[in-house]
C-alpha cells in the first residue's frame, strides 16, 4: 500500500521545537469528537491499527450488555504507521516579482521563507519588501519544509501524558540555579514549572482552552521521526535521517 501524505499544522514555537530535533510527538483531538461530548463515558475496547487503522470504544455502562450497535468506531485523520505527514505552518510568501525587483536583487529571493525562522527584524525587512505572511491553514503542499513519518498511533487520555513524553511533546527548557525548568506557556518565565508535565499542561490550555484541559479528553498520540526540515525528502535517502528524537 502506497504511503498517504497528509497535511498537519504546527504553530510556531512547536515548529521551533521540531527542527531543533526536540519534537517527536503531538496529541490531536481531531476525529475524537463523538467520543468526547463525555469521554469518561467510554472505553477503549478494541484496535486494529495496523490491520485498518481504526480504533473501537465502547461505553461504560453497566445497566445493559454491550451490543454492537454501542460500538463507536473512529480511525485516525493523521494517516498510520509509515505515512508523511508535511507541516504546515505560518510561512512567508513574495510578492509578483517585476523587472524592478529583478533589478533590486529578488532574482536572490527564497521561494518561500518561515515566521518560526524569523527574528522581528526579519519580519519588518520582508513587509517592507511586500512579502505576505500566510496562515498555516493556507500553506500549499510545494511550501513545505518539514516532513514527519508516523512511527506509531495510539489512543489515551490527555492527563495520561509521561514526564518523558511531555519531554518529547517539545516543552521549552532551561537549567536554573534551582534544577530543571519548563516554560511556563501561558504566563511566561520558567520558575514556576519545575516539570514537564506542568509545562505541557499550560501549553495544551493556551492552544485549547482552560476547558479541554479540564474535560481530560481522549487523543490521538502521534510518534514521528523526522525526516526533513528543508523539503520534501527523497523517499530512497528516509532512512538516514535521524529515527529517535534528542530529549
Amino acid at each position: 500500500m502506497a504511503m498517504k501524505e497528509i497535511p498537519i499544522l504546527f504553530s510556531a514555537p512547536m515548529v521551533q521545537a521540531i527542527i531543533s530535533f526536540l519534537k517527536g510527538m503531538t496529541r490531536r483531538t481531531r476525529g475524537l469528537e463523538k467520543i468526547n461530548i463525555d469521554p469518561s463515558a467510554y472505553y477503549l475496547q478494541t484496535l486494529f491499527l495496523h490491520a485498518t487503522g481504526r480504533f473501537t470504544f465502547a461505553p461504560r455502562d453497566p445497566m445493559h450488555a454491550i451490543t454492537d450497535a454501542d460500538i463507536i468506531e473512529v480511525k485516525c485523520p493523521y494517516g498510520q504507521p509509515g505515512d508523511l505527514l508535511w507541516v504546515r505552518e505560518t510561512y512567508l510568501k513574495p510578492p509578483f516579482i517585476t523587472q524592478k525587483l529583478l533589478r533590486e536583487g529578488a532574482d536572490t529571493w527564497p521561494k518561500f521563507d518561515y515566521k518560526a525562522s524569523c527574528d522581528e527584524y526579519e519580519i519588518e525587512q520582508y513587509k517592507e519588501w511586500d512579502w505576505q505572511i500566510k496562515p498555516s491553514i493556507h500553506m500549499p503542499k510545494a511550501a513545505a519544509r518539514i516532513w514527519l513519518q508516523v512511527v506509531e498511533i495510539r489512543v489515551e487520555r490527555l492527563h495520561d501524558i509521561s514526564e518523558d513524553n511531555a519531554r518529547r511533546e517539545g516543552v521549552k527548557f532551561a537549567s536554573s540555579t534551582i534544577g530543571p525548568c519548563y516554560l511556563d506557556y501561558i504566563n511566561g518565565g520558567y520558575n514556576a514549572m519545575t516539570t514537564a508535565y506542568h509545562s505541557f499542561r499550560s501549553l495544551w490550555r493556551k492552544i485549547n482552552g482552560n476547558k479541554s484541559w479540564d474535560l481530560n479528553p481522549w487523543v490521538w498520540v502521534i510518534e514521528f521521526k523526522i525526516l526533513s526540515t528543508t523539503g520534501k525528502p527523497e523517499l530512497a535517502t528516509c532512512n538516514t535521517q535521524p529515527e529517535s528524537i534528542k530529549i
